[in-house]
């Protein structure tokens, strides 16, 4: 069993690396698009999988349908993701990526593969399959918890 201490320094590490990375793309990113992290994320699973309700694209971006609704805004004001309502069901509102957005996304993608191969240079194959384990075995046990 893992002690408090050793908790205390994977949650450090954790902590430690998403502030490096966050801080390592807004140094790389587009600066005429400005793009956040979770904006260039969102435009990415746009441009993959196609138009979304808020709340489903809310949820596979573990995000409240608040807070996407601030990066929405943002999207949209620079004309990088369309916004519309079901007109069957007033409350659904539906996401669409815009023909910028797409080569948007295209770009913070790249940008993002680089940041990424940049982090993992030197992790063998079999270290980042361990890794992946672990998070998958993290997050299954968190989700037994709720049940």
């Amino acid at each position: 069993m893992i002690d408090y201490f050793d908790m205390e320094k994977i949650e450090r590490l954790h902590r430690q690396l998403h502030k490096k990375v966050v801080s390592e793309w807004n140094t790389v990113s587009p600066s005429p698009l400005n793009l956040s992290l979770p904006q260039a994320n969102m435009l990415h699973m746009l441009r993959k999988e196609g138009i979304q309700r808020v709340s489903d694209l809310a949820e596979r971006l573990c995000m409240t349908p608040g807070g996407l609704t601030l990066l929405c805004d943002k999207l949209e004001e620079k004309g990088l993701i369309l916004r519309y309502r079901d007109e069957g069901d007033r409350r659904s509102v539906y996401l669409e990526i815009s023909p910028q957005g797409v080569e948007a996304s295209i770009a913070s993608q790249q940008i993002k593969n680089e940041l990424f191969k940049k982090m993992l240079q030197g992790i063998p194959a079999e270290e980042l399959q361990i890794l992946d384990k672990l998070y998958t075995h993290l997050l299954h046990n968190l989700e037994e918890e709720k049940s």
